[in-house]
């Protein structure tokens, strides 16, 4: 069994999102990150582990996104643009929650939840 030389407090949190593209599943990537053996992996290399569960993330609210007509932008259009700021506010929240100590691993979901990790 291998010990690391540095353990951390290490803090799981998953971000089951898929608003941010139209295809479904990936929001079901916490889950199967979990079940593949995240956690007990990370404590036998020596780690403090907690698994701090899920962000809340809105159901898709396709009736919006069509009452909306896209939320037009100079690069576009996007859909589900308030839900996804919504979680990457809480993403960012829990980020500056975290003890100088806390080592995060945000599981996603799609690529929108990154801007809420690296603000």
């Amino acid at each position: 069994m291998p010990v690391n030389l540095h353990p951390r407090h290490v803090k799981i949190v998953g971000v089951p999102m898929d608003l941010g593209q139209q295809r479904r599943g990936v929001d079901m990537g916490p889950s199967a990150v979990r079940y593949a053996g995240l956690y007990d992996r990370l404590v036998r290399l020596g780690h403090d582990v907690h698994d701090a569960g899920n962000i809340h993330v809105p159901e898709r609210d396709e009736d919006t996104v069509r009452a909306e007509r896209w939320v037009e932008t100079g690069g576009g259009g996007l859909r589900h643009l308030s839900a996804i700021s919504a979680v990457c506010q809480a993403i960012y929240d829990v980020a500056q929650r975290c003890s100088a100590q806390d080592f995060p691993i945000f599981l996603g979901g799609d690529h929108a939840m990154a801007i809420g990790t690296i603000s």
